[in-house]
């Protein structure tokens, strides 16, 4: 934040502001997704703990909203070698596109289970579903209907799921 008077009273300056902060989360994002099939860290990850610190991370941004999160499907001592930042990431971009495809007082649902070999996460909202002619296109990079969105959270999330040698699908 400047501590200039005269920027700070521009007419223009809170437009400025949202601009930067939009021209800053674009560059973010476009690093992370040139990074997102990079794992840098493989270790024994409690994803059970993982996503259950996510969860309160995003608790006041939801309560603000009127948003209920239900995270009783998060089975505990679900374990599995990750790159806990780059799956906390991921978890994120879901856990945040789930969150802006709802209006103040909807719920979105997460569990976590063990199927088989594989550690299955499920993010579902109650919002309007995605329309027949998006759904193809909702994991192509840039590709966005948000106002401010990137088109890069579900292609990073992707990413992310496949170089752990899972996969990203969506039902609506």
């Amino acid at each position: 934040e400047l501590s200039c008077p005269q920027v700070r009273s521009h007419k223009f300056w809170g437009y400025i502001k949202e601009d930067l902060a939009h021209l800053r989360l674009l560059l973010d994002d476009i690093s992370s997704f040139q990074s997102a099939g990079q794992l840098v860290r493989l270790a024994p990850c409690d994803l059970s703990a993982l996503l259950k610190d996510l969860v309160y991370a995003f608790l006041p941004e939801l309560n603000r909203r009127r948003i209920r999160l239900d995270a009783q499907g998060i089975q505990a001592g679900i374990t599995a070698d990750g790159d806990a930042v780059r799956l906390k990431q991921a978890w994120m971009n879901l856990i945040k596109n789930a969150a802006e495809a709802l209006d103040d007082g909807g719920l979105i649902r997460l569990s976590l289970c063990r199927e088989k070999e594989s550690a299955v996460l499920t993010v579902a909202d109650n919002g309007p579903g995605i329309p027949a002619q998006e759904a193809d296109a909702i994991f192509l990079p840039y590709h966005t209907t948000k106002e401010h969105g990137t088109g890069l959270g579900l292609p990073i999330a992707r990413e992310i799921a496949q170089a752990h040698g899972g996969a990203l699908t969506c039902r609506s």
